[in-house]
């Protein structure tokens, strides 16, 4: 059976890829932040899936280093994995004047530290295996637009996008691919506020609203973004990497208050 690792499968998206790929057939290596969030995945997963093709692993974001040695402990212990999606991802709802340098260190942590480090771990289980096998890393369409109050996550996300470019180039010898999912216009979105842990909830938002501003008037089901990310994990992608793979049903394409010069006359 094909395995890769998946992190934050707690949230999400995360929990989406798990199903996605273990109902085709994957083996999946996820990754939690502590056990209480193990107890409830396994608690939710329990009635959907074959919970035999799931493995989890404790990774704290707050613990980078900690986290990769952890995660290089446990790999040869499984099936080697051919992927890791680097999924796992935080936030903070504040302006740049508002960041605490506390808030600026844990999102750096989640989002970009901790997915280095956990690349470095895996590249260097396949390579003293020879395996060529595949990263994937999440990306937001922050990471190409501005937008207030998402600094520091943005900038997380650009930077994630700039590693995943270098990794693509200095492992491409070794067979191995480097890649980004960035999304946008999903119909679902976390709203998680950092200052309130318990403060977490899914929600819908309005697609009437919204479906207006996306080319394709309507905004994506996480269905869309799991096959594109079993796309980029898969042979089928074999020459793919150092890209960017957008999917947002036409977002970035639009060039904001276009008028064509016709039409303004």
């Amino acid at each position: 059976m094909r395995s890769l690792v998946i992190t934050g499968i707690s949230g999400t998206l995360g929990t989406a890829l798990t199903k996605h790929f273990i109902t085709n057939n994957w083996q999946v290596i996820g990754s939690v932040r502590n056990r209480g969030a193990e107890d409830a995945v396994r608690q939710h997963f329990a009635s959907e899936i074959d919970c035999g093709s799931l493995v989890i692993v404790q990774l704290d974001g707050a613990s980078p280093e900690y986290s990769a040695k952890n995660l290089a402990s446990v790999l040869p212990s499984v099936s080697p994995p051919l992927a890791l999606i680097n999924n796992a991802a935080t936030d903070s709802w504040d302006t740049v004047i508002e960041l605490t340098q506390k808030e600026i260190i844990d999102v750096l942590n989640v989002n970009m530290i901790m997915p280095a480090l956990l690349s470095a771990a895996v590249i260097a289980f396949w390579r003293e295996r020879n395996i060529s096998g595949v990263l994937l890393h999440i990306s937001s369409l922050l990471a190409q637009f501005g937008a207030a109050k998402s600094s520091i996550y943005a900038a997380s996300k650009a930077g994630i996008e700039a590693l995943s470019r270098c990794i693509a180039v200095e492992q491409g010898a070794f067979g191995i691919r480097s890649n980004v999912l960035r999304i946008g216009a999903c119909s679902h979105k976390l709203i998680f506020n950092r200052k309130s842990p318990n403060n977490r909830r899914l929600v819908t938002a309005n697609r009437s609203t919204i479906a207006k501003d996306i080319p394709l008037r309507r905004q994506g089901i996480l269905t869309e973004y799991c096959d594109a990310a079993s796309y980029l994990v898969g042979p089928s992608s074999s020459f793919i990497t150092g890209q960017i793979l957008t999917v947002d049903g036409g977002v970035t394409a639009v060039y904001p208050n276009y008028t064509p010069p016709a039409e303004s006359l």
